[in-house]
């Protein structure tokens, strides 16, 4: 599990503002659910994988059989279930939710066992447009982080395409599933041994990959719906590895791949799944974007981080003078954030200074013998005033 220590923060608020700033935009709404859950909204509906390797379950005190989540989906279409069962549920319901998962990796650059993870979800809407305004949304996050639009591609399949195609080539009910998570894990084996997979289930690679060939047309409608100023790839080894997918499937990566080979974001099209959990029929376009490749990127890309911490910091120079240094600070608050730090010797103000400015602050005001000296950390230039009222106006005019 992660720590993160002020500096790091930084860096996470960074990521967290923009993941915000990007949703409501668009017009979704905020929503929070559990990081425990019962195990079963999980069964035969996340991956296998997952469920068999990579959870934290356990049994509670009341001989519950639970998890922490290892995904949001599952988590928040029981919430829509429920709200369907109250009066007044409208759609579009378009939501997006910022919390931590849980999977029992293996630890490496780009993978944690928690990650914090941007959740948006559109339900009560099949069309195109749908899956084109998440994706639009995926990438205003990603330029409201920080990094360029340029800097991403999406890459697109349809499930539903290749599913159909899987079944004319001889996959029958029985073996499609296992076909998938075949095709799921096709760039983590070798070639001959991906080919020999998949030829104990009648097919050859080379018929699949030349019956995938064409750009399925909600692939192309989407990519038309798109703006020009996101790169797009129809990619038939897009197949995300939960179950519950039924359409449009896609990953976003940095199109530098030594910046990160593993995907920013990830989601697709899960029109049955509301339905399974005993609902009305919904269809639902959704995605997942975490933090630890985002943090990545910002650290390749050396990207600067908004100042995080205080704009004004304020100290005294002996004990007499913190009840006024106390007042001072909070009327400065009105105005902007101010950091009261108590009693610093006159002898360490450089001291302070060179740290301050460390943490982005742009002013350090002294108080001592009644005067306020103000240092505008920038241009390393001190001025004195006699009253709270005139550091104000001094620093609100600059």
């Amino acid at each position: 599990m992660r720590v993160f220590p002020p500096h790091e923060h930084e860096k996470l608020t960074q990521v967290l503002n923009g993941w915000v700033d990007a949703a409501t935009t668009y017009g979704f709404q905020q929503y929070k659910t559990s990081v425990l859950e019962s195990t079963d909204i999980y069964t035969d509906k996340t991956s296998e994988e997952i469920m068999r390797e990579q959870t934290y379950r356990f049994t509670d005190r009341g001989g519950r059989d639970v998890l922490l989540r290892p995904e949001i989906t599952p988590g928040v279409s029981t919430m829509v279930v429920d709200l369907q069962k109250k009066r007044g549920f409208k759609t579009p319901f378009k939501v997006f939710s910022i919390g931590s998962v849980f999977r029992y990796e293996n630890t490496q650059k780009g993978r944690s066992r928690e990650h914090i993870q941007f959740n948006v979800d559109l339900f009560g809407n099949d069309t195109a447009w749908a899956d084109a305004e998440v994706i639009a949304l995926a990438f205003t996050a990603l330029e409201k982080i920080g990094f360029k639009k340029d800097d991403f591609i999406v890459r697109m399949n349809d499930r539903a395409i290749l599913e159909g195609t899987l079944t004319e080539l001889g996959a029958t009910k029985n073996t499609l599933r296992d076909i998938m998570r075949l095709l799921d894990g096709r760039e983590k084996i070798n070639q001959k041994e991906f080919d020999e997979q998949l030829s104990t289930y009648g097919i050859t690679t080379v018929a699949l990959d030349d019956a995938l060939r064409e750009t399925p047309e909600r692939v192309r409608t989407v990519i038309e719906l798109l703006p020009d100023t996101i790169s797009t790839e129809y990619n038939p080894k897009i197949i995300r590895g939960f179950d519950y997918y039924t359409g449009i499937v896609f990953e976003i990566y940095a199109k530098e791949q030594k910046i990160a080979p593993r995907s920013v974001a990830g989601g697709g099209r899960y029109n049955t799944l509301i339905e399974s959990y005993g609902g009305e029929p919904l269809p639902a376009i959704g995605f997942g974007m975490g933090d630890v490749v985002l943090l990545d990127c910002l650290e390749a890309y050396n990207l600067e981080t908004p100042a995080a911490g205080p704009v004004a910091v304020l100290y005294t120079t002996d004990e007499q003078s913190t009840v006024k240094g106390i007042g001072a600070a909070t009327a400065l608050r009105q105005h902007m954030p101010t950091s009261f730090i108590g009693v610093i010797p006159q002898k360490k103000t450089t001291d302070t200074y060179k740290y301050y400015e460390q943490l982005k602050a742009q002013y350090v005001i002294g108080l001592h013998d009644s005067s306020f000296v103000v240092r505008v950390l920038a241009e390393r230039k001190t001025e004195t005033f006699t009253t709270i009222e005139e550091v104000v106006a001094h620093i609100t005019n600059q």
